[in-house]
């Protein structure tokens, strides 16, 4: 379990980012994201957008990688933000490592169209599947993996 959870963070890169809106409702984003050595998700957005504006109020979002080609999952509990000025440097040389166009780095700077969050894992799990003889799913669940075995 804990090489599957290391090579999704490394590969994976379409990450799906929940929070909850006002009233309590939820609200679900695809972002496209890169994990740094701290575990640290990054990625770019509209700081007008529902979701960066859902982080701002309550700092919390949920995250989802699921990559098939590896035959799994993670769910990521988190908390986020802005990237502030004395991490920018860092948060943008780790997103532009993914090899995705990124722009430069005033693009994301405090007051820019986009900016860089980024999300700190405060629990991880993996999904464990058991299957029937014909490959169906029939029980699964998660089992969660300490942050200090995977940093």
């Amino acid at each position: 379990m804990l090489d599957l959870a290391q090579v999704l963070l490394r590969e994976t890169r379409h990450v799906a980012i929940a929070t909850v809106n006002t009233d309590g409702s939820p609200h679900c984003s695809p972002v496209f994201m890169v994990f740094d050595e701290r575990l640290r998700g990054i990625w770019s957005s509209d700081p007008r957008s529902l979701h960066s504006h859902n982080i701002d109020r309550t700092g919390q979002a949920f995250l989802v990688l699921f990559n098939p080609e590896h035959g799994g999952g993670l769910y990521i509990k988190a908390r986020a933000k802005p990237v502030g000025e004395p991490d920018l440097e860092q948060a943008y040389a780790t997103y532009k490592s993914s090899g995705h166009p990124v722009a430069d780095l005033s693009s994301y700077s405090s007051g820019a169209p986009q900016q860089l969050y980024h999300a700190t894992p405060e629990q991880i799990w993996v999904n464990q599947s058991q299957k029937d003889p014909r490959g169906v799913i029939i029980h699964d669940h998660r089992i969660e993996i300490p942050l200090d075995q995977l940093l």
